[in-house]
């Protein structure tokens, strides 16, 4: 039985797939509006970013590291808050 969570939401022109790769994360942050710093601080929910946290995000951006399922959704509840 699929559940949504296995494949995409589609809300407004706005499809998300919750398993996704480093381009795809690259893509979604350029249509949500956010650079790299932005995407940073809303994680970790900070207006100082260190270093390592940096190096956490430019590991997601750059493939080195697989794209964490929670982060397509923090974005896609950035973008829906955004939008209001």
């Amino acid at each position: 039985m699929d559940d949504g969570w296995n494949n995409s939401w589609n809300n407004n022109n706005f499809k998300l797939h919750l398993i996704m790769d480093n381009i795809e994360l690259r893509n979604l942050i350029n249509k949500v509006g956010l650079s790299q710093s932005d995407l940073t601080r809303l994680i970790y929910d900070t207006n100082k970013i260190n270093q390592s946290q940096r190096n956490i995000i430019n590991r997601y951006l750059n493939g080195h590291s697989k794209v964490p399922t929670w982060l397509p959704v923090l974005l896609k509840l950035f973008a829906a808050t955004k939008n209001k």
